[in-house]
């Protein structure tokens, strides 16, 4: 992790979710979230530059999505991306 972020919280969440009707077919599935509250090194100042805390902000963003796949996939489902693929 990058020195550039101090991490104050991190939340994942993961739900099951039934169909409310009697549908014979099973249309069960999970959806999952995670999100971080990091603090800003640069409330209260301008800053020309913030390019290398945003760069620590997006490799952040991969380690949490990867996190909560293995969460998803820890309980023996699939995860499906926006684009259809598995």
């Amino acid at each position: 992790m990058s020195s550039l972020l101090s991490i104050r919280k991190i939340q994942l969440c993961v739900e099951r979710v039934h169909p409310g009707d009697a549908s014979p077919l099973d249309l069960t599935c999970w959806r999952g979230l995670v999100a971080a509250v990091v603090a800003n090194p640069y409330a209260g100042t301008f800053q020309e530059d913030i390019g290398p805390w945003a760069d620590a902000l997006a490799a952040l963003a991969v380690d949490l999505a990867e996190e909560l796949r293995k969460d998803v996939t820890a309980r023996g489902e699939t995860v499906e991306g926006s684009d259809g693929l598995r």
